[in-house]
């Protein structure tokens, strides 16, 4: 249902302000939610980039929105599957922009090293994965204390993933004078 009105206000706002218009980049991006929230990637990145174009071309390349574009982005390549390269690129991106700006949103921030996190995992970087939720950690005591535990649980698994990988390396013996 929301999707329906999204559309029928992005039309609207296309008579209204033209297709170019930071309204209708919004209005963009909010769909491109909807579609993240039910996981359908492929329709969000598409309207993402529609979203990006329009930032990109009025308000410039560093803008606090071209970074939380990115990490929209990364966030969907993140949960498809053999799209860990352009979840990384798209993440780092966003986060280089977001960390600069002055006005940078933690919650942004937040979801940017979750995500960061989540494919590290996947590739079995335990020791990134493990960098980027201890960032996480540190953004929710200040931001949202209600995940605060779920992050620590999280932290303590990948610390034993970790060491269990450093202490089976295949090369061990090698090391062995």
């Amino acid at each position: 249902a929301a999707l329906k009105y999204y559309e029928i206000a992005l039309n609207l706002n296309i008579n209204l302000f033209g297709e170019k218009s930071i309204e209708v980049q919004e209005l963009y991006r909010n769909i491109g939610n909807v579609y993240y929230n039910q996981d359908m990637y492929t329709q969000a990145i598409d309207v993402y980039l529609k979203a990006l174009e329009i930032v990109l071309r009025t308000k410039g390349p560093k803008h606090m929105l071209v970074g939380c574009l990115f990490t929209d982005l990364g966030n969907c390549f993140a949960y498809m599957e053999g799209k860990e390269a352009p979840a990384m690129i798209n993440l780092h991106d966003g986060i280089k922009i977001l960390l600069k700006h002055p006005m940078r949103d933690k919650g942004i921030l937040l979801d940017n090293f979750y995500s960061q996190g989540h494919v590290l995992k996947n590739i079995k970087d335990f020791k990134g994965s493990l960098m980027a939720f201890k960032k996480v950690l540190t953004l929710c005591q200040q931001y949202d204390k209600s995940k605060v535990e779920n992050f620590k649980t999280r932290i303590a698994r990948l610390e034993k993933r970790a060491m269990k990988l450093e202490s089976i390396s295949p090369f061990e013996d090698i090391w062995k004078f």
